[in-house]
């Protein structure tokens, strides 16, 4: 299911489609650096990061979109580690996008989403620090 919000399209994640996109920013030592993981060197590297992470998750990920644009500047989605009616988003977006509140519009939608949906009784997010 598509989501909208006034600045972002969020569209379900198709790896095949959006990993060239996803790739620039997981390759990007900067973003990973502030992410705490390593830039993945190929695209078979950064597939593997999307799988690790949302892979058996239901199909709860989106890519997001500038309204208009066919570009992935992000992801979010549920952890694929779920096993309760709690769920737990992640998400990832490219530097060149930050500071714009996107991500927060992007989880409000998601949230309100996710709490429609049977068997889903509350969502969470939390941000780790290592190192």
């Amino acid at each position: 299911m598509q989501l909208t919000t006034e600045r972002l399209a969020l569209v379900p994640l198709d790896v095949d489609r959006d990993l060239a996109d996803l790739h620039v920013m997981f390759a990007d030592p900067l973003w990973a650096e502030a992410a705490f993981a390593e830039p993945t060197a190929d695209f078979d590297a950064s597939r593997d990061r999307l799988a690790e992470n949302f892979s058996d998750n239901g199909d709860l990920t989106w890519a997001l979109r500038a309204p208009g644009s066919s570009d992935a500047i992000g992801v979010i989605g549920v952890y694929s580690d779920q096993g309760t009616s709690t769920r737990r988003l992640s998400w990832y977006l490219r530097r060149d996008h930050w500071g714009q509140g996107l991500m927060g519009e992007a989880a409000r939608v998601v949230v309100d989403h996710l709490l429609t949906l049977p068997g889903i009784d509350d969502v969470g997010a939390r941000y780790r620090r290592t190192g």
